[in-house]
This record gives structure tokens, C-alpha cells and sequence, in this order.
């Protein structure tokens, strides 16, 4: 104890150390809010004061604020559309990703069989392999996807899965980095539950629904933010993958606006207000989401780690 005591700083320094931490907290987070605030007050503003890109005071006077970038942004740039697209795809990707990730969590943290570590290991390794890597790959096989799309048994022939929805969602709804943080959590749970459970006449798909899957409420939380935040921030596959403006998620729709040719991109000045509307739009879903199961995620976050 008179160890401990010891260690302790003097009052007065104590007192200078958490004023020096809480005021590097307080600026990291002006620094880390910034960028956003700059957006969401920009695309209020009036097409004089967003055309200069830069910071000046006017930005924050309600006087010169205006919702019509919200409204063009919503009904004449299409974004209501790309919202609802990308809501489909988010939501089926989080839900099947989910799923099949717990699945795997469970066959790889509670049950025994041959080359369990070594398939496990396998399974993380994909985690190592840069996505670019395996773009064109996959491509081609959602392409020669045999009996599909027109497609004869050889894959030839027609088109596949390229610009439908199952293009998009299939490749997406199994993750490594979900199945290792099902895994780990599942390793914190007592064995006797799956035990009583067996000798009750429980099978393992309905141990693992019935008796797993109720007490993993923040692992769910974690894994359902990152495979929503994932879908719905997604560019590069939905960009691949779809050639008709009914395929296109927020992102990929941003960008056609940002670099096609329609009539907004003739507007210089009212254009950027509405990129930087159709951009908060974007952002608001996740950061609701996120503060709403906030707790959920730390926990979720804390417990995976545990054993």
C-alpha cells in the first residue's frame, strides 16, 4: 500500500496532468469533428460563400443558410433513389453476413473436430490479401456464373450476375473479420451451457440459435455496425459490378454526379452545395446508428478480446 502511495503524483501535478489530458481530448475531438462540421455548415450555405471552399465566419450565420441543396440533392440528383438502393444492399449484406459469420464462429470456437486450428488459420490468412487483388478474379466468376444470366453450362453466353443485386450481396455476405470476432467470443461463454443443452436433446444448429445466439447481443452489435458501415460506404464493387443507374449505391451515385455530365455540373456554384448535401445525407445513417448502439459496440468491442 505505502508502494502505491508513492507512485502517486503531488496534488498539484495530478491536477496539471488531467487538465493537460482532458484539453488534448478536447482538441483531438475538434480536430476529428471538424471536417464534418465544415460539411454540414457548407451545404447549408448559399452558393457565393460555397464556391470558395474555404472558412470564413459568414458560413455560421443562420441568414445565409438554405435547405435547397438538401432539396436538389434529394428529388433532382437522384439521391433518394441511391439511398434506397444502398439501403437494400446494406441491410441484406449485414444480415446474411451476420449470420454466416456466426455460423462459423460457433463451428470454429465450440466444436472439436481434424484441422480445426489449421482451417481456422486459413480463414484469417484471407485477411491478409489486399481486395484489389481479388477485384478481377471475382469478377469474372460472378461473370461465368454457369446457368446464369444467360450464361450456358460452360458460363458462356450471356452475363451472369454483373448488374443485378445477387452480383452485388453474394461475394460480400461471408467475412473473415467477422468470424474471428464471433470466435472469440464465443470462447468467453461457459461450456456447461451447450452441455445442458445436449443433454436436454439439442441439436447444434439449435444450441447455437436458442442457446448462443441470445446472450451475443454486443458481439452482434459490433459485427452488424462494420458490415453496415462497410456496405454502405462501398465504392469500388458496386462501381464494378453495376452499369445502370438502378444498381448504384450513394457512393457510386456521388461520384456521377461529381464527374458526369448532367445538367447540375452547369451550375458551378449551386453543384458544390449539393455534392456537400448529397455527402451529409450520406454520413447521417452511420453516425445514428453508431451513437444509438454506441454502448453495445464498446462492449462488444471489450468482450471479444477476453479470452
Amino acid at each position: 500500500m505505502e508502494r502505491t502511495r508513492n507512485l502517486r503524483l503531488p496534488p498539484r501535478q495530478e491536477l496539471l496532468f488531467q487538465t493537460l489530458l482532458i484539453a488534448g481530448i478536447v482538441l483531438g475531438l475538434v480536430i476529428a469533428a471538424l471536417p464534418f462540421l465544415w460539411m454540414a455548415v457548407s451545404s447549408l450555405g448559399t452558393a457565393g460563400l460555397v464556391i470558395r471552399m474555404g472558412f470564413t465566419w459568414d458560413m455560421f450565420n443562420p441568414l445565409n443558410w438554405s435547405l435547397e441543396p438538401y432539396l436538389i440533392a434529394w428529388k433532382m440528383a437522384g439521391l433518394s433513389k441511391y439511398i434506397q438502393t444502398t439501403t437494400i444492399y446494406a441491410v441484406t449484406v449485414t444480415v446474411l453476413a451476420t449470420i454466416t459469420s456466426s455460423l462459423a464462429g460457433y463451428v470454429f470456437g465450440r466444436l472439436r473436430f481434424p484441422a480445426r486450428d489449421f482451417l481456422f488459420g486459413l480463414v484469417l490468412a484471407t485477411m491478409m490479401i489486399p481486395g484489389s487483388v481479388t477485384f478481377l478474379p471475382l469478377f469474372i466468376l460472378m461473370l461465368r456464373l454457369p446457368l446464369l444470366g444467360g450464361n450456358d453450362i460452360l458460363g458462356a453466353g450471356g452475363h451472369g450476375l454483373y448488374n443485378s443485386y445477387a452480383g452485388l450481396i453474394l461475394p460480400n455476405m461471408v467475412s473473415a473479420g467477422s468470424i474471428f470476432l464471433f470466435r472469440q467470443f464465443f470462447r468467453t461463454l461457459p461450456k456447461d451451457l451447450e452441455d445442458a443443452a445436449r443433454i436436454d436433446g439439442c441439436s447444434e444448429p439449435m444450441i447455437w440459435w436458442r442457446v448462443i445466439m441470445p446472450l451475443s447481443g454486443p458481439v452482434v452489435t459490433v459485427v452488424a455496425l462494420f458490415q453496415f458501415q462497410g456496405s454502405w460506404n462501398a465504392f469500388i464493387w458496386p462501381l464494378v459490378m453495376s452499369s445502370s443507374e438502378r444498381l448504384y449505391t450513394i457512393s457510386v451515385g456521388m461520384y456521377s454526379l461529381a464527374y458526369g455530365s448532367g445538367s447540375l455540373t452547369s451550375m458551378a456554384e449551386l453543384f458544390q452545395s449539393v455534392l456537400l448535401a448529397g455527402s451529409v445525407m450520406a454520413v447521417l445513417p452511420i453516425l445514428v446508428l453508431f451513437i444509438a448502439f454506441q454502448r453495445k459496440f464498446v462492449q462488444g468491442i471489450a468482450l471479444t478480446g477476453l479470452k
